[in-house]
């Protein structure tokens, strides 16, 4: 049994509570994000293993480079004992 003043003072408030309460847990919504991830480019693209790479393929050029003029300079030279300078016989 409510006396009067609970009728007249706490009722009213416990009511406006219990219906704001109802109101915001009809209003709620699902709090779980079920989408997919957000795309990382960092995670994606290693940008480090791009910049080994080509500081690799610069060092495999120059070193190319190097050995093509050392064949070169070796092919200008005549180092064989079997060089004719005049006309093979025959």
């Amino acid at each position: 049994m409510l006396s009067k003043r609970d009728n007249l003072l706490i009722r009213p408030w416990q009511q406006r509570r219990f219906e704001n309460h109802r109101r915001k847990v009809q209003s709620a919504l699902p709090a779980i994000d079920s989408g997919t991830p957000a795309f990382r480019g960092h995670v994606c693209c290693k940008l480090k293993r791009k910049q080994t790479e080509k500081e690799r393929c610069i060092q495999i050029e120059s070193d190319n480079l190097r050995l093509l003029q050392k064949m070169q300079s070796i092919m200008k030279k005549n180092r064989l004992d079997n060089h004719w300078r005049t006309p093979q016989p025959t």
